[in-house]
């Protein structure tokens, strides 16, 4: 999955918060961090 492709069903719903959550701890940041780092435009 490409970065302009769009999430379909709720399993790639589901990896995808799982790794921001995940990614998020590891960090010791807000989930809400993450998710606005990964969909900023630049």
């Amino acid at each position: 999955m490409t970065l302009d492709e769009k999430i379909k069903t709720p399993d790639e719903l589901e990896v995808v918060i799982f790794c921001i959550e995940n990614l998020a701890a590891k960090l010791g940041v807000d989930a809400e961090r993450v998710y606005q780092a990964f969909t900023e435009k630049k």
